[in-house]
């Protein structure tokens, strides 16, 4: 049996829609209730045959107006742990467990969601003094749905609603997503002041269209979502409202850039986010186009969509037969001399075939698989760092990377910290690498992780240094041994005086803050470890 009941059950199950049809059918025969939920998206699930619908919210069970104040099912999906609750609600005692599992699909990407188990019982004078009615419990509370800045519907809000706008409008449905390009750089130029008065300026003019055919929602930073009538949708109108957006900066010669991206929606019963993630697969087709401004998901990406449903549903078969390796990269001092490598991992297929990290990491991250990828390298790398030390290379070090979605999953310095002592490296040793971008999208947060890092002796590197608007503040808030700088910051600047200034400048900061900056330059592959020692370290 698939299902372990009670604190066995750690970690998430997964199934096929044939699988988890008999586990249900096994489970409502020792079970009062059995549900399955997306909690993300609040959202009852049901199986139909060999698919999966989703239904109404799953509040709706308590005939509640919003998410559950403390939603077990949502924690449980989160952290990836069974959870236990017991609610009393109309004289009836409900004890709920959730099992957070995966159900893979043929068609679409896998689902993570929550089964719950329900067992109920008609609550006796010691439970009904023990726990607080469930109607009296949530009085008050309502979940937040809205972005506090642009008034207009967050996540949260935007998902749920969608969902009974689907099931209540029969006509067929267009998700669309736009995003302003420039977001950091009109931070930069202008400030954060100037910056939210143009997004408060985009949710104003989402405004203007008619509510009952239009949902409106921000994602986050210059990026809204919106939820349409196919037979209302005019991409004319999407174009004047881009081109609305772009004049909002009235005090500048400066015009904003919006593109987006339009799913046509031929099927009601995936996820939202599902939805959401297919128009942005579109809108990255013309991101970066000078000219073209919208584009829709077609047969390509399509194509390109089902490749990455490959990429999970192979991972954890190709991580058992080791099919990914520990690919390194030199990282050069003055002179030209070898300082250390830089980790990647390169999945080796059995054919001798090699996908770069390009071909897979970004749909890892988006699946919550990296995780488990990144734990991988570590240890790889830090058993490398053992064998060099033996051989007597300790001098070189490795930098590994760190994914902001790392730090959710695991204590990131506890087991490192654990490694570097299985394998008696020193943490000095172990440079470790997160972008600029990962810091800066929960500052807070990454800023009191990092600083564990630092604190645990390992080095701190930031890539993709100076993307970011705020990205001299990170320099203030935490201990970084070193930078890698993308040629890309200083290129954009139009005099070539310019950009050698900049680069002198961030240079010299570096210096004053005895931080070493690299530069990312030229393109060198990554080698696998063998040929690596061969031309790196074989003298």
């Amino acid at each position: 049996m698939d299902i372990i009941l009670g604190d066995a059950m750690t970690d998430t199950k997964e199934y096929t829609i044939t699988e988890l049809k008999k586990t249900m059918s096994l489970m409502s025969k020792i079970y009062d209730l059995v549900r399955l939920v997306d909690p993300r998206e609040c959202c009852q699930l049901r199986i139909a045959g060999d698919r999966l619908v989703y239904e109404k919210v799953c509040y709706a069970f308590w005939d509640a107006k919003s998410r559950c104040k403390e939603c077990s099912s949502y924690q449980a999906c989160l952290l990836g742990r069974h959870k236990d609750r017991m609610e009393r609600y109309r004289g009836m005692v409900y004890q709920i467990q959730s099992y957070p599992i995966v159900i893979r699909r043929e068609e679409g990407e896998p689902v993570h969601c929550v089964m719950e188990l329900i067992m109920v019982h008609k609550a006796s004078q010691e439970e009904e003094d023990r726990y607080q009615d469930k109607v009296k419990k949530e009085a008050g509370f309502d979940a937040i749905k809205t972005d506090p800045l642009t008034g207009l519907y967050n996540w949260e809000g935007f998902s749920q609603t969608a969902r009974q706008m689907l099931v209540d409008c029969k006509e067929p449905m267009d998700c669309v997503v736009s995003e302003v390009i420039q977001y950091d750089l009109v931070e930069g130029l202008f400030g954060s002041e100037v910056l939210d008065q143009v997004l408060m300026g985009i949710a104003d003019i989402c405004r203007e269209y008619d509510k009952k055919l239009h949902l409106f929602g921000r994602l986050e930073r210059g990026r809204y979502v919106m939820m349409v009538s196919h037979n209302t949708f005019q991409p004319a109108n999407i174009q004047e409202g881009m081109k609305k957006v772009g004049e909002l900066l009235t005090d500048s010669m400066f015009r904003l850039q919006v593109r987006s991206g339009v799913y046509c929606i031929d099927d009601k019963t995936i996820s939202v986010q599902e939805m959401v993630g297919r128009a942005l697969m579109a809108l990255n087709k013309v991101r970066n186009h000078p000219t073209e401004v919208i584009a829709w998901f077609d047969e390509d990406m399509k194509e390109e969509l089902d490749e990455r449903k490959a990429v999970v549903m192979e991972f954890d078969q190709a991580l058992r037969d080791g099919e990914y390796h520990l690919f390194l990269k030199p990282q050069l001092g003055e002179g030209g001399l070898l300082e250390g490598a830089e980790a990647k991992s390169c999945r080796v297929r059995r054919d001798g075939t090699v996908d770069d990290p390009a071909d897979f990491l970004e749909t890892l991250e988006e699946a919550g698989l990296v995780a488990r990828l990144d734990r991988y390298m570590w240890e790889k790398a830090i058993a490398l760092l053992s064998r060099w030390k033996n051989g007597g290379k300790e001098e070189i070090h490795i930098t590994v990377k760190v994914s902001a979605a790392d730090f959710y999953y695991m204590d990131v310095a506890g087991i490192l910290q654990d490694l570097v002592k299985r394998y008696d490296i020193r943490p000095e040793r172990l440079w470790v690498e997160v972008k600029e971008k990962a810091v800066l999208s929960d500052q807070k947060r990454m800023i009191t992780e990092l600083e564990r890092v630092r604190e645990a002796g390992f080095a701190l590197v930031i890539d993709d240094f100076g993307k970011g608007a705020s990205a001299l503040s990170i320099l203030t808030q935490v201990r970084i041994d070193a930078v890698r700088l993308d040629r890309e910051v200083t290129e954009q600047a139009e005099d070539p005086d310019a950009e050698d200034r900049l680069l002198e400048a961030i240079v010299t900061l570096a210096e004053v803050l005895k931080i070493r900056v690299y530069n990312k330059g030229t393109k060198i592959l990554p080698i696998p470890v063998r040929a690596f020692e061969r031309k790196y370290l074989s003298n």
